[in-house]
């Protein structure tokens, strides 16, 4: 009982540690594309400087975010997007940003933070091990006070 008690504490603790690595490479993440866009916007801001020359539309970089257009703010990845396509901007988080670029009006996807409150699965799997942990435990000790009780009265009846 206490190896199994063990072995369910150890588990715990293992799917927790791995939650909160992912949430930090989560974290990371996003401040790494934070960063890349800060130094973008740099670049753009040192060549609009120097350049004092109207920019033809064939002349605007899409790499640049400031430079896009964007169509449609967080949109919800459908399932079909997700499962069958396993398309890299809705891998990340669910929804998307649609951006086109004024230059060749191409679509440019990139992945969004959604305002809306995040579910997380690990906490829906532990409340479902806790209460299946617990309806077992309680199963297991009801069967073994009936099987008890089934010694206790053969050893009565052998006895007298």
């Amino acid at each position: 009982m206490l190896l199994l008690i063990g072995l369910l504490l150890a588990t715990c603790c293992i799917m927790l540690f791995e939650e909160y690595l992912e949430e930090n490479e989560f974290e990371n993440a996003r401040l790494i594309d934070k960063v890349i866009n800060f130094n973008k916007d740099r670049k753009v801001e040192k060549n609009k400087n120097t350049s004092s020359a109207t920019v033809k539309p064939e002349e605007i970089d899409c790499t640049v975010p400031t430079n896009l257009k964007i169509v449609n703010s967080c949109v919800a990845c459908s399932d079909f997007e997700i499962s069958a396509l396993k398309t890299n901007h809705c891998r990340e988080t669910g929804f998307y940003n649609k951006y086109i670029c004024p230059a060749n009006n191409q679509s440019i996807y990139a992945p969004c933070r959604s305002g809306a409150p995040t579910t997380s699965k690990f906490g829906y799997f532990s409340i479902c091990s806790f209460i299946s942990s617990a309806g077992f435990v309680s199963f297991v000790n009801w069967r073994r006070s009936v099987i008890d009780h089934r010694a206790y009265m053969r050893l009565n009846s052998f006895l007298g």
